[in-house]
């Protein structure tokens, strides 16, 4: 190792007006002082200062290590003296940071040139934003390597085993989906970018103006960033809304002020550190209630994310001391504690994540069971229901067909034995049989579309159409209403379903005409926005806007004089359409007559041959 510091002569450049031609043309040499055994003070970056230092014989071609001490961030530039008078000038920055004891060394890597002249001094130009103070050594590449480098061992370990933490996570976060697991990986990112720097890596002149931005404004923030995931990432953990509404609302008013704190060491670093420190109190305090109280409601992950904070305290305290002078163990030491407290506390912290998931899965499984139970119930309900249906329609049939058969009998039979009041009340007692079958029998379809299989196939929906006017040829008849068909497709579909659905939609435009209007019915289909789109137009007597929006309940006639409707026909229809995943509605003609009923049946290729 060369000590180059003993015959480095200094010259301050304030101002940065001095140049290399300058310099080698003379016109600066009553302006260097001696350096002596220690270089005086050069910084901070806006400065500059031009060192003049004699090279020696034993310098030889190849890389060479160019050291200074206590030295952050800065840039240095090399101008080599070559074979014909020329200077040669190479700018690097930091190449690597270690430290054998104390001081810190800042290491620079430089190629020495073939035709380096050591008859003529070397210059460096140096610009820092510390105090340089401390021998100026330079050695060769093989005797660097030769070195010991536990600490640049350390800290790349340390930035591996965090890095592979986060990216761990991440992947759980991506099979997961837990806020937990994302909030972890962001606060261990933003604790990597604090102790990130540029230290121990190369990097050109031309990008020193960005690194020392880096360097100077993201660790404030990115510390901002860390207490801030910090709080969140507790209050997902414990749900402190839900179980500490006070303490969330203090956790609230912390994430404000750490965003406020962020905004200032963005701006200025020295403000983001200023209130960095009583936040970063604020915070242990703050999480260190969230853990005690969690504990205290016996929440599991509580208990490891109190020892997790803890570690990382007595590391932080450890190294805190330094700065009072007080020294518990070897810097170097405590330093490497602050890493080891960093990835353990990650660890315990990922320990309470496990049991945050593992709680997180026990409650979904209770929960699956407890909806599995509930949906076998429903499923035996609607079983028991849909037998007592058919037994009570068939027991109900039953003395209906022997009133009807009776009342028939008496009509026959003794009709001319019966007065004008008599036969009346005879006739009434035969139609309120037959309104109750028929009200049965209805009842029965919309169980049926309600709670039998949906057996959807492709089917002919015109086909379906002629078997639903073929069942009501006779009303068609004497309505004498006239029916047009447009394009009807094949769709996939439950047919006795669909039939139903068309039969009682005809059914109700036959059967409600407008006086002295013959019937005039339009039935077509067509594809749009992915459904099979059905409409059914009349020109009846329309719809009041109150009986619009209840025309499909259960039960509901538009006349109540009507004793020949039951009200099942369209809320078997609605039921029917909503099993296959579609919808119905009616909508006025317009300035026309009638009203138009639509509904909808999602196409489905699959289905379709």
């Amino acid at each position: 190792m060369l000590a180059l510091h003993a015959q480095a002569d200094i010259l301050p450049d304030a101002e940065q007006a001095i140049s290399l031609e300058t310099l080698v043309a003379g016109k600066h040499d009553n302006m260097f002082a001696s350096g002596g055994d220690l270089l005086p003070e050069i910084g901070p970056t806006r400065t500059q200062h031009w060192l003049r230092v004699p090279l020696p014989a034993t310098v030889a071609q190849g890389a060479w290590i160019l050291r200074v001490t206590e030295v952050e961030l800065h840039t240095l530039c090399i101008h080599w003296p070559i074979a014909g008078g020329a200077y040669t000038t190479e700018c690097t920055g930091l190449h690597s940071r270690q430290s054998a004891g104390r001081p810190w060394h800042s290491d620079y890597l430089f190629d020495v040139p073939a035709t380096v002249d050591t008859s003529r001094p070397l210059y460096v130009r140096a610009q820092s934003n510390t105090w340089l103070t401390v021998p100026l050594e330079a050695m060769p590449l093989e005797e660097f390597m030769a070195q010991d480098h536990h600490g640049e061992f350390q800290w790349g370990l340390y930035h591996g085993a965090l890095l592979a933490l986060i990216i761990l996570t991440f992947l759980a976060w991506l099979d997961q989906r837990g806020p937990a697991l994302l909030l972890f990986a962001a606060q261990h990112l933003a604790f990597l970018v604090t102790s990130f720097g540029w230290q121990g890596r190369p990097m050109e002149y031309a990008n020193w103006p960005a690194a020392a931005w880096w360097t100077a404004h993201a660790p404030p923030v990115a510390l901002a960033a860390y207490v801030l995931l910090g709080v969140l990432l507790h209050q997902v953990l414990l749900n402190t809304r839900a179980r500490m509404p006070r303490l969330h609302t203090a956790g609230k008013v912390f994430v404000c002020l750490a965003v406020l704190a962020g905004a200032a060491g963005a701006v200025l670093p020295v403000w983001g550190y200023w209130v960095l420190g009583p936040l970063g109190v604020a915070y242990v305090v703050l999480v260190l209630a969230y853990d005690l109280w969690g504990i205290r409601q016996g929440i599991v992950a509580a208990r490891f994310t109190l020892i997790s904070i803890a570690i990382m305290l007595a590391a932080v305290l450890l190294k805190s001391v330094e700065a009072i002078g007080l020294e518990l163990i070897d810097p170097r030491d405590s330093l490497t504690l602050i890493r080891l407290g960093a990835l353990v506390s990650g660890l315990f912290m990922l320990i309470a994540l496990g049991a945050d998931l593992r709680a997180v899965r026990r409650d979904k499984q209770r929960a699956e069971d407890r909806l599995l139970r509930r949906t076998q119930e429903l499923e035996d309900i609607n079983v028991e229901l849909l037998e007592f249906s058919y037994v009570a329609s068939h027991d109900l049939k039953e003395p209906l067909r022997g009133i009807s058969s009776f009342a028939a009998l008496l009509s026959r039979n003794y009709s001319d034995k019966l007065d004008d009041t008599g036969r009346e009340y005879l006739g009434i007692v035969s139609s309120s049989a037959k309104r109750a079958n028929q009200l049965i029998v209805d009842l029965m379809e919309y169980s049926e579309a309600r709670n039998k299989p949906l057996e959807t196939h492709p089917v002919d929906s015109r086909a379906i159409l002629n078997d639903a006017l073929h069942d009501l040829a006779d009303l068609q008849a004497s309505s004498r209403a006239s029916v047009q068909v447009g394009d009807m497709p094949t769709v996939g579909a439950d047919a006795d379903m669909l039939h139903n659905v068309l039969y009682n939609l005809l059914d109700n435009a036959m059967t409600h005409t407008a006086a002295g209007r013959t019937p005039q019915i339009h039935v077509a289909c067509a594809e749009k926005d992915g459904d099979w789109k059905f409409s059914v137009r009349d020109n009846g007597p329309g719809i009041s806007d109150n009986n619009l929006r209840r025309i499909f309940t259960l039960f509901h006639r538009q006349d109540r004089q009507d004793n020949e409707r039951t009200g099942v026909g369209l809320a078997l229809c609605k039921k029917a359409i909503q099993r296959h995943g579609g919808r119905i509605w009616v909508e006025q003609n317009g300035d026309e007559p009638g009203v138009t009923v639509y509904f909808t049946i999602p196409t489905d290729p699959t289905l379709l041959d």
